[in-house]
């Protein structure tokens, strides 16, 4: 079933999650950008706003506020653009005055079709002008988060010269795309503790 005649199951916030989105997840298929942006979004809505009092004891109202979680849609197109336009993006997300942003990183570099065979997560510590590459395939899309973070780091006003950091966590070893869609997201809702 195309995309065109998959009928929709979900509106949710930002995201119109299809019958089509519904059926990649049985085991073994890959998640799509949907069903990513879904995640980030349900991350965002949902799991960020009670975080920090399930992680501290204490209600803290303004995590939210000092956490962005940047869309795989977005993230492409801020990683195919000048800085210049991507300023304008940014600037819209309130990201150069969050404390994190945090990027799903695809390895699909053809802005005309669509593709990529890994995800990975990059992670923008704006309050320590710090930059993580977070990877369940052994830092195999580094280039990827090296060239989404070329043009974040004259957004964000990070230096040049500070690099992408491998951060260290779990690999997987089965080498199956559904997995590694998981870890990105996994990965993505341990940031908040």
């Amino acid at each position: 079933m195309s995309d065109s005649d998959s009928p929709a199951i979900l509106s949710y916030h930002n995201t119109l999650l299809l019958r089509s989105d519904l059926d990649l997840l049985s085991a073994g298929e890959w998640l799509n950008d949907r069903l990513i942006g879904f995640a980030f979004e349900y991350l965002e809505f949902q799991v960020l706003p009670s975080a920090s009092s399930a992680c501290s004891g204490q209600a803290s109202p303004d995590l939210a506020s000092r956490i962005l979680l940047v869309g795989p849609d977005v993230a492409f197109l801020l990683a195919n653009m000048d800085p210049d336009q991507a300023a304008g993006i940014l600037a819209s997300l309130d990201a150069p005055s969050r404390e994190l942003v945090l990027l799903p990183v695809n390895n699909n570099r053809n802005v005309e079709a669509a593709g990529g065979s890994h995800w990975s997560l990059l992670v923008v510590d704006c309050s320590s002008q710090r930059l993580f590459h977070i990877d369940s395939a052994e830092g195999s899309n580094m280039s990827s988060a090296k060239s989404l973070a070329r043009i974040l780091r004259s957004v964000l006003g990070i230096s040049a010269k500070v690099p992408v950091r491998a951060m260290p966590c779990p690999q997987q070893h089965n080498c199956t795309p559904f997995d590694r869609c998981v870890f990105v997201l996994l990965n993505a809702a341990s940031k908040f503790c």
